[in-house]
């Protein structure tokens, strides 16, 4: 065997067991990563190279959030694969229907401010962990 065949063996060996992967956001990085490797390592250095916390983006592969406790193979990826770097968004909070007697807790503490009336309907909305009521006529 040449020496020309021992190089390409070993790139094809390389290959099974790391592969490239691209994250991007407005830069595009290249990291060589082992299959099994936690992607949090990846995530975590992408995060220290843009001197951004690794709470303020989320990580999605093929549309998907990635998990800091999944691996490469775990999400089947391939050589060359790209795994897209978002902003954390804020707001737009959950939003659920309820009547006034089925929001006890909410209704009673306004109630004692005279913010709600006991008869009527309420479309409550959770925004940045704190509840707020509307008459549902509004939304």
């Amino acid at each position: 065997m040449s020496n020309e065949d021992d190089s390409d063996l070993q790139k094809r060996d390389e290959l099974r067991e790391h592969l490239n992967i691209k994250v991007t956001d407005d830069n595009e990085m290249v990291f060589k990563v082992k299959r099994s490797t936690k992607l949090e390592k990846l995530m975590n250095a992408f995060c220290d190279r843009q001197g951004q916390s690794p709470n303020s983006v989320r990580f999605l592969f093929e549309g998907s959030r990635v998990q800091p406790t999944e691996t490469p193979d775990t999400l089947e990826m391939q050589d060359g694969d790209t795994i897209e770097v978002h902003q954390e968004q804020i707001g737009g909070g959950e939003m659920l229907k309820s009547s006034h007697s089925q929001s006890t807790e909410l209704s009673a503490n306004n109630m004692r401010e005279g913010r709600l009336q006991p008869s009527s309907s309420y479309a409550i909305c959770k925004i940045g962990g704190r509840y707020f009521a509307f008459p549902d006529t509004v939304m």
